[in-house]
């Protein structure tokens, strides 16, 4: 949406961590034997404005100093339609119950 918007695309939330590094940065730390477990979660959500409250109340915003400041309204509602389009179907199980 923002390509189409705005000509280009930014990052929006931090960036993802290589839990292999997490364990390096551990044992550099001074721990011995760090394990470092990792679970996989699907969620589904209704439509993209909630999963955008999602990462915002996570605290998931972007901290990068070149990040743009503001997007538009348009590239919102785009990614909301294209978010629609591509988990079409797709909910929270817990909010079907």
């Amino acid at each position: 949406a923002e390509m189409e918007r705005d000509g280009g695309v930014s990052s929006h939330v931090g960036p993802f961590v290589d839990f292999s590094d997490v364990g390096s940065l551990l044992t550099t730390a001074g721990f011995t034997l760090p394990t470092v477990d990792i679970d996989t979660l699907s969620l589904g959500f209704p439509h993209a404005f909630v999963v955008m409250e999602h990462l915002q109340r996570m605290g998931e915003g972007n901290a990068s100093l070149n990040r743009r400041k503001r997007v538009g309204v348009e590239t919102f509602l785009s990614a909301a339609c294209i978010h629609q389009e591509m988990y079409r179907g797709e909910s929270d199980p817990e909010e079907e119950e």
